[in-house]
Order: C-alpha cells, then sequence, then structure tokens
C-alpha cells in the first residue's frame, strides 16, 4: 500500500487501514439522498430532523442532533443566559452525500436566525433580526464507532452562546465528565463554581449513561458543556462584548475591557465526535479514546516523531518555537528499529496524561493515572534503554524502580523519570 499525506508542524494524522470486502471504488459515488450508514449506524435527514438508528443497541434517537443559540449576556469568565432560545431551520440545503468503501459523508447547510445582540440600556434584545449561516458534515467510518461531526460557522451576532444539542434518548441518566487526572460525575442543575452557571469547564469525555448503555462525545478539550434533561450541549462559541463585568453588569476597566475580537463574528470551525455505547464508559475503555482525541499519539512515538517531544511544553502548548529543533536531544545517538514505538504498555485503563522533557534536566518525565475505581496493574515497554525513576507531581526524584507490573490505586497518579542508560 502506497499513499502521500501533508501534516502540519507539531500535528499528528491518524489513518486507518482496513481490508477490502470487495474490489475497490477509486471514484466516490455522490447523491443527494441524506441518508448514510455503516456496520453501527444509519443517519437520515427526515422532517428536518437528524435521525439516527442505532444497530447494536437497537433504538432509534429522533432530533439526535442540532444547532440552538441563547442569549448571553455575562462577560468572558461568567456566563449570564436570557431565556432566548433560538434553533436551527427545519429546511436542510445542499444535502450531499458522498460514499466511498472506507467513509460516508452527508453534508448539507441551515441556519439560525436571531436578533442582532442585546441593548444594555434597554435591557432587551436587539429588533433587528440576524441569519448565521451553518454547514454540518456528519461523517461514518468503516470499523469506526464514532460518529463525527464538523461544522463551519458564520457568526453574525453578539450576546449569545451557539450550542451542538445531541440526544442521548436516555431518561435519569448520569452525566460523567473528565478532568486531567480524574473523571467526575455531575449531578442535575448543579452550580459551576468556574463559570458561575450550569456551564461546566472544557472537557474532552462528556457521557450520559444508565445501567444499560450510554451517550459520549469526544471534543479536543476546547468546548464548555451543559447537560439538558436527556442532551449533551456542547458551547461551540460564546459571542459577548465584554471581558469583564462588574456585579452591575458594566465593563470593569471601561472601554479597554470592550474586545472587538470576543464577539467572534465571522467564520468558526471546529469537529467532535459522537458514541452510543452498551455497558458503562470504563468497560468500554472510553478515558483512553479521549485521551487520544486531545494529545495524539504522544504515547506512541516513532523515530520522525522525536522533536515533537523535544521541547516539552513548547511543543504542548503548539507555540511556535524554532529554538526547540536546535535544544539538545537527550536520546541522540539512539534509534529505533522499524515498527517500534518509544513506549508501549499492557493496560488500556491506564492512561498516560503527560510525556515531555523534565523542568530542570536531560531527562524525560512520564505521568499516567488510572481512569478506574479499582486496583490495575502496567507493565510498561521501552524502545529504548532507559532507567525508571519514581518521582513526586513536582518532578523530584524518589528512586529507581522496575517497570514491570506496577501498582495503581483506584484514581491515582503515578509520575516517572526516564533516563537514557
Amino acid at each position: 500500500v502506497e499513499f502521500s499525506a501533508a501534516a502540519a508542524p507539531f500535528s499528528v494524522s491518524k489513518y486507518f487501514l482496513l481490508p477490502m470486502k470487495e474490489k475497490p471504488l477509486y471514484a466516490a459515488e455522490i447523491t443527494h439522498s441524506g441518508e448514510v450508514g455503516n456496520e453501527f449506524y444509519e443517519i437520515e435527514l427526515k422532517n428536518g430532523e437528524i435521525c439516527i438508528k442505532d444497530k447494536i443497541l437497537g433504538r432509534t434517537i429522533t432530533d439526535a442532533i442540532y444547532f440552538e443559540s441563547v442569549g448571553d449576556i455575562g462577560d468572558t469568565y461568567v456566563s449570564v443566559p436570557i431565556k432566548e432560545a433560538y434553533r436551527n431551520t427545519a429546511a436542510f440545503s445542499q444535502v450531499l452525500c458522498t460514499k466511498t468503501p472506507f467513509t460516508q459523508k452527508l453534508r448539507f447547510k441551515t441556519f439560525i436566525e436571531m436578533p442582532a445582540g442585546y441593548d444594555f440600556k434597554k435591557k432587551r434584545s436587539f429588533r433587528k433580526r440576524v441569519k448565521c449561516d451553518i454547514q454540518c458534515e456528519i461523517e461514518l467510518r468503516e470499523g469506526d464507532k464514532n460518529i463525527y461531526i464538523s461544522y463551519e460557522i458564520n457568526n453574525k451576532a453578539t450576546d449569545h452562546k451557539l450550542y451542538a444539542v445531541m440526544h442521548s434518548g436516555l431518561k435519569d441518566a448520569n452525566l460523567f465528565a473528565d478532568t486531567p487526572f480524574d473523571i467526575i460525575e455531575h449531578t442535575k442543575n448543579q452550580y459551576c463554581v468556574q463559570t458561575n452557571s450550569d456551564s461546566f469547564y472544557n472537557s474532552g469525555l462528556i457521557a450520559l449513561e444508565n445501567d444499560v448503555c450510554g451517550t459520549a462525545v469526544f471534543t479536543a478539550g476546547q468546548y464548555e458543556f451543559e447537560r439538558s434533561d436527556d442532551a449533551i450541549r456542547l458551547a461551540l462559541l460564546k459571542s459577548v462584548r465584554i471581558i469583564f463585568r462588574n456585579m452591575q453588569g458594566e465593563p470593569n476597566g471601561g472601554e479597554i475591557w470592550d474586545s472587538e475580537a470576543h464577539k467572534e463574528l465571522g467564520r468558526h470551525t471546529g469537529t467532535f465526535a459522537l458514541r452510543y455505547y452498551p455497558g458503562n464508559y470504563i468497560a468500554e475503555h472510553l478515558p483512553l479514546e479521549s485521551k487520544i482525541s486531545q494529545i495524539g499519539l504522544l504515547g506512541h512515538c516513532m523515530p520522525i516523531d522525536r522533536k515533537k517531544i523535544n521541547g516539552g511544553r513548547y511543543a504542548v502548548l503548539g507555540a511556535v518555537q524554532p529554538r526547540i529543533y536546535f535544544e539538545k536531544d537527550c536520546f541522540e545517538g539512539k534509534s529505533f528499529k522499524d515498527g517500534e514505538s518509544i513506549l508501549m504498555f499492557d493496560n488500556p485503563d491506564i492512561v498516560v496524561s503527560a510525556f515531555k522533557k523534565h523542568e530542570s534536566k536531560e531527562e524525560y518525565i512520564l505521568r499516567l493515572w488510572n481512569s478506574t475505581d479499582t486496583v490495575q496493574t502496567v507493565s510498561l515497554n521501552f524502545g529504548i534503554p532507559v532507567s525508571v525513576y519514581e518521582s513526586d507531581m513536582r518532578e523530584r526524584e524518589k528512586g529507581e524502580i522496575e517497570p514491570n507490573k506496577i501498582v495503581f490505586g483506584q484514581k491515582e497518579i503515578k509520575t516517572f523519570i526516564l533516563r537514557k542508560q
């Protein structure tokens, strides 16, 4: 198999190699049917709604995904919603289905008509209405249990939050969301201190589940989210004019805090994934998939990726720092065999949280955490000779250990120093 692909700096691309069940089709089949499907799902645009049939669980979710705008007169820190909600029109336009042996994509356009903004002097929304155009693409991949949703929003309004709303079809379900080192259960009508509202902080894994099945959303960790009955609501954009308001709703700092950039007008794009699953999120190994969605393949690096790790924080933050290419690589002179990874481990419930250079030494830091509520063991296998030392969270060495059968307590975090031999 031969193929070529372009990769941006500090990026990770994922490709699937799947056995062909029939003669390859080199030309995509393009229709306007509004239906796509694979071995897990059937998705259809029907009566102005997106309907999803889950073949594994044998259930159909009507109005499974839609877009909604809610007025918000808060600032960049605090959400102050007003009870004005507007959802996308029921008329889908420019519907296009593209099918290949590996993927099926459903693309369409819609829009939300909403007030142009909020008049703080008159304390009501502007009478003027604007249309925010939305282009959406829903993708199914052969052998993949996720539904990938990409969007492009042309925002023309201020003082609102625009959500993607995903119905789970589950009543009285429990809500779970991840943090860097834990997964937290959120109760109904729970108050979030960070946003001073029912909007929770950014998470990469959000799941609603009962005793039988669940619905999960994977993101790269850039969205606030909320719960509404049986739905997960992702805030795709938040358009406010003020960085910070005081208790009276007036801008703190005057006009210098009135930020044109925070109106978030214009084009916005993004991608997230939706998954329906049986059982619970731990049995489905969703925390591991969540970390892959957020930080790519840093836990399994081939030789060509070494410079992505070298530089530590710079690479993680994605900043343009050419000087990291000239910093000394503490593994310089060490090579990998073909097909060999720098790190492999045998327990999918143990998640790589950090893999970076030591803050002050020519060594590497590996931080792992147990994503379950039970005791777990893991064995680490490195592609190059290293000595492993356990450390505390401040990266201070405790002592050398053997990387075989390391025991983790429930939700425990462990940090290791890797030193070349």
